[in-house]
């Protein structure tokens, strides 16, 4: 096993939690709050073990003793093991005794083990206490100067955990250690910045040099690694209000395992098509004509409304089951039928041209030409009796005559 060198501290916005888009902003808030859930209980998480190391003397934050001192004390120690490798929970003795302590641990390390590992990449302690009992606003401390821990209030770590936002402010944090830890004022992000013209929140706007990178980095894992987990406005507002800080982070190519994240590919538009199972002839029975979208009808369903064109006249050489074709809500095809008039004259090859419209959604079909087949044998004309006589003559000439000139010779 090896350790990994690195720091990490917690500092997270802690207004409403109420679901807002912004007028400047994309987010009205901070993103940890406006997008809970991106990672959850259901996600694997690296963690292999927790061994109690006793109560040994650490340097910590005493958030208790007033703004980001930082005491050496006896403190409970747990050396926790990851896929990766091994970090230092540190549980002040604020939070109670070493049952209390390793509580906290079993509760926030298999959370931690959650973050992908270019988020935990760098981090190398956690440390946790209660901040000062009954505190009205207890929440995550920064420690200036210093880069791998995470400080966690566990009075705040516990509400978080029950609000199910505990993994991303883990997220949040690991973007400022593990990544910014590297990155620092790294080439383009500035850049981005300025081309996009607005902040994905207002936090990240209250302090942009600060903040701007990690707010952003949930927006892009939301639509990146977890589209699914956030509304199509959310989607769509993060993909319009940030695409230039959205393509730096594409370009960073970080190891995000054990999640799958990738820019996506450019959606095709909706499509709808018509098609028929054979072609129309007389005497042929009938023929079936689909309706099929390119992904399943939405709810109450898409109404299509064909239209008739060609050479064949609709309801004389031919009639339709309907002029509309139904598709059921999460169904992808609808059907109608056409029926040849079969009549007893030959007819010239005629074509039946439909086309098709649909709501919900609004979409266009390429016309559907088909050729109606005539059963009936073209007959031959009858000819006048002076036309049949003349007819026999033709038959039996044999080509014309040769006259012979005066000298018995044949003329040319």
């Amino acid at each position: 096993m090896y350790r990994i060198s690195a720091l990490i501290v917690l500092l997270v916005w802690t207004g409403p939690a109420e679901a807002q888009l912004g007028q400047d902003t994309v987010f009205d808030g901070g993103t940890s709050h406006r997008m809970p859930n991106l990672i959850t209980e259901a996600d694997p998480t690296a963690l292999r073990d927790i061994a109690y190391l006793g109560k040994l003397e650490r340097v910590m934050r005493q958030g208790h003793a007033g703004g980001n001192t930082r005491v050496e004390e006896p403190v409970f120690v747990f050396e926790v093991e990851y896929d990766w490798g091994e970090i230092e929970f540190q549980i002040h003795p604020d939070v109670g005794d070493s049952d209390a302590a390793r509580a906290e641990v079993e509760l926030h390390a298999p959370i931690f083990g959650r973050l992908p590992w270019a988020l935990a990449e760098h981090v190398e302690e956690v440390e946790m206490s209660r901040l000062g009992k009954g505190a009205a606003q207890p929440r995550w401390w920064p420690i200036p100067d210093e880069v791998g821990v995470i400080f966690v209030g566990a009075d705040y770590g516990r509400q978080m955990v029950g609000e199910k936002k505990i993994e991303e402010l883990y997220m949040h944090e690991g973007v400022h250690v593990s990544l910014e830890h590297e990155q620092g004022a790294a080439p383009g992000w500035y850049e981005a910045a300025a081309a996009d013209g607005k902040f994905i929140s207002v936090y990240a706007q209250e302090y942009p040099n600060r903040e701007d990178m990690a707010e952003t980095f949930a927006a892009w894992f939301a639509v990146r690694c977890r589209p699914e987990g956030i509304s199509m406005e959310y989607y769509q507002a993060i993909i319009d209000g940030v695409p230039n800080r959205l393509a730096w982070f594409d370009r960073q190519g970080y190891d995000m395992a054990p999640f799958r994240c990738a820019a996506p590919v450019a959606a095709l538009p909706a499509a709808l098509t018509l098609s028929a199972d054979a072609a129309p002839a007389e005497g042929g029975g009938e023929v079936t004509v689909t309706a099929t979208l390119d992904e399943p009808a939405p709810e109450d369903g898409t109404t299509v409304t064909l239209t008739a064109g060609g050479t064949a006249t609709l309801d004389t050489d031919y009639t339709l089951s309907s002029t509309t074709i139904a598709i059921a809500d999460g169904e992808r095809t609808g059907a109608i039928t056409i029926s040849v008039t079969d009549d007893a004259e030959h007819d010239p090859e005629e074509t039946i041209v439909l086309g098709a419209e649909s709501v919900n959604p609004e979409l266009t079909a390429a016309p559907l030409t088909l050729t109606i087949e005539d059963n009936e044998v073209m007959p031959v004309p009858a000819l006048p009796v002076g036309g049949v006589l003349l007819l026999g003559a033709l038959l039996l000439w044999r080509g014309p005559l040769r006259a012979r000139g005066r000298d018995g010779g044949q003329a040319c």
